[in-house]
């Protein structure tokens, strides 16, 4: 199984690198590829668990035996983690935020939990795997439940993708596709032809295409502030254009820096881009972690979010102001900062589509700039 442990060995390097380069983009971690970051890091736990696995099996010794065994656990109990975080990232992808998972996620946990407890157990009895006196990995007689377990998860994801196809760019359906199909295929030669080990590979192959997937959507990212772009902007409003009604509210805010021409002439553009890159720490630090905000414009902001209620939507508000507030007080940089705001909860019966709310925004926000 030399070449077994060899493919691991560089799949881990490949995933490393690929961790690294992921973890210096901040926005990245603040959206959904933050459940592909854990995708990561648990496949790589996999992939050195399976090659510690093949190194003990057979081997003699107490300590072995007890290592091939913990070892084994971790492999059966780590492989529907993988395929859980794997929901959560399409879904978010899909919804473009956590409302949708949130109202699952009480199912959704169930397969995990009795798929741990049975990973657990397996080290006692012969359920997932047993390890007999020689310290060699034996198939236990429930095996399959596990892959049935792992199904479940890479099933329903597809389901997702198919199901919301019109909410998702065609250029990414394959991409989507590609990660529950290329361990499943893996899974069915590995059942058939036993001792073959290709799940784990597979997997890896399948984050590599889905790390493409998300360099590529880096063009959606605005380069200088790191926030969504206007081209990631006008995606999100075709998404919520085609969706049907929310329970939940959507707010929405447009705001533009006063005077930020002013600034540029003044100061120049190199203060300006700090300024722009000041501003958009001010929103993060105001907004939460799955609201959508984007630059669309030179000093132009877009804000949307969920709430339950108004009275949330308006503490988002108040908030902002705070730390625009909190900020000028600060003297981060020695230019004072305000912005002109214009905000709403859309009302379905009020507009026509939701780009004429957009439209509204925007224009309440030039309303408010003359004042």
């Amino acid at each position: 199984m030399i070449y077994a442990i060899h493919v691991n060995i560089y799949a881990v390097m490949i995933l490393l690198v690929v961790l690294l380069s992921l973890r210096k983009h901040k926005d990245l971690k603040s959206m959904n590829n933050t459940y592909f970051i854990y995708l990561l890091i648990l496949m790589i736990v996999a992939l050195i668990a399976d090659m510690i696995s093949v190194v003990f099996n057979g081997k003699p010794g107490v300590w072995v035996g007890f290592s091939n065994n913990f070892f084994n656990m971790i492999l059966y109990s780590i492989g529907v983690f993988i395929s859980f975080y794997w929901v959560l990232f399409v879904d978010h992808h899909i919804f473009k935020n956590n409302s949708h998972i949130k109202k699952i996620m009480p199912i959704l946990v169930i397969p995990v939990i009795i798929n741990l407890i049975l990973s657990f157990l397996s080290m006692f009895h012969n359920i997932y795997f047993h390890i007999d006196l020689t310290n060699t990995y034996e198939r236990g007689r429930y095996f399959i439940f596990n892959f049935g377990i792992n199904y479940i998860y890479l099933v329903y994801s597809i389901y997702l993708i198919v199901r919301f196809n019109k909410l998702i760019k065609k250029k990414d359906i394959v991409p989507l596709l590609m990660f529950p199909v290329l361990p499943f295929v893996g899974s069915v030669i590995q059942i058939f032809f036993y001792g073959v080990l290709l799940i784990w590979p597979m997997g890896a192959l399948s984050l590599m295409i889905i790390f493409i997937f998300i360099q590529s959507r880096l063009i959606n990212i605005d380069a200088l502030t790191e926030l969504y772009n206007k081209r990631e902007f006008n995606d999100y409003v075709m998404t919520v254009s085609k969706m049907n009604e929310s329970k939940k509210m959507i707010g929405g805010i447009i705001l533009d820096i006063d005077d930020f021409k002013n600034i540029n002439d003044v100061y120049g553009h190199a203060t300006g881009d700090h300024v722009l890159m000041e501003f958009s720490n001010v929103l993060r630090q105001s907004f939460r972690r799955d609201d959508f905000i984007a630059r669309i414009g030179g000093d132009e902001f877009a804000i949307m979010a969920e709430f339950e209620k108004q009275s949330d939507f308006d503490l988002l508000i108040e908030r902002l102001r705070e730390n625009i507030h909190l900020f000028n007080k600060s003297k981060v940089i020695d230019i004072e900062i305000n912005a002109s705001l214009g905000y709403e909860i859309y009302d379905s019966s009020k507009y026509n589509n939701f780009e004429d709310f957009i439209l509204s925004l925007d224009r309440q926000m030039y309303q408010n700039k003359k004042r």
